[in-house]
């Protein structure tokens, strides 16, 4: 039977061989998350700026509209 100080001592070599080997695993999600994110960015701003370009053209629609007496209906 094992005692409690050699159970802490096989829990501890675990804990380092498992944290050796996620550690590969952990950088390339750190990558993958900073990937995300920049692309999380890149998406915000286009949505905004294209946004931002259908309100300026159907301010425009509804100014030539008027100028022309046409109805929206």
């Amino acid at each position: 039977m094992l005692t409690r100080d050699e159970l802490q001592q096989i829990r501890g070599v675990v804990r380092e061989e498992v944290a050796v080997q996620l550690k590969p695993v952990n950088r390339r999600l750190d990558r993958l998350e900073r990937k995300l994110n920049r692309l999380q960015k890149d998406m915000t701003l286009i949505v905004h700026d294209y946004s931002n370009a259908i309100s300026g053209l159907r301010n425009r629609v509804e100014k030539i509209e008027k100028h022309l007496s046409l109805s929206d209906k």
